[in-house]
């Protein structure tokens, strides 16, 4: 088998960011939900 897994395109994770820190929340205050919202991607 020849698998042809290609780089993950993180291209929105700026946007994604930013629409994770105009939540009503104290920054950060996620944890690590922030950090998993980035990542699947």
């Amino acid at each position: 088998m020849n698998w042809n897994i290609r780089p993950l395109d993180r291209s929105a994770v700026p946007a994604i960011q930013q629409s994770i820190d105009q939540k009503t929340k104290p920054p950060g205050a996620l944890g690590q939900m922030e950090a998993l919202a980035l990542n699947w991607l």
